[in-house]
């Protein structure tokens, strides 16, 4: 499946506009009476119909993937959140660097700082579009 529509996205009236500015503006989706629908397929005929299908579901694959990760969290809050963690892993670095003997033990601080440091190193990966 190809990848969905490049950030940023942003909303303009009522549709939800994206693109990385390298080509014109795609839209992700447009609400009308009520209702938000992903952006028409009609438009377009044979292979780029096909093409076209494939973003249009996976911008929606990722439309629900995100508001579903979002339960509970204040978006806004997002940026700050990962400034946080990368402050952590720095934290977490010098405390683990005072451990002579890494995987020693579960009960020395150095280990489980260790230990919290490639958590939350990975989760960062995973949050910046890389793997863990």
């Amino acid at each position: 499946m190809r990848k969905w529509t490049p950030e940023p996205w942003r909303q303009s009236g009522n549709e939800i506009v994206g693109g990385d500015g390298t080509d014109a503006a795609f839209v992700v989706c447009k609400a009308a009476f009520g209702h938000i629908s992903p952006a028409p397929v009609f438009s377009y005929i044979g292979s780029e119909a096909a093409d076209h299908r494939q973003v249009v579901d996976a911008n929606m694959n990722r439309i629900a993937a995100c508001v579903n990760a979002c339960a509970g969290i204040n978006p806004e809050a997002v940026p700050d959140l990962l400034a946080a963690c990368k402050a952590a892993v720095q934290a977490l670095a010098e405390t683990s660097s005072n451990c002579h003997a890494f995987d020693c033990c579960d009960d020395c601080i150095g280990c489980m700082a260790q230990t919290a440091h490639d958590g939350i190193t990975a989760a960062i990966a995973l949050a910046e579009g890389g793997a863990a």
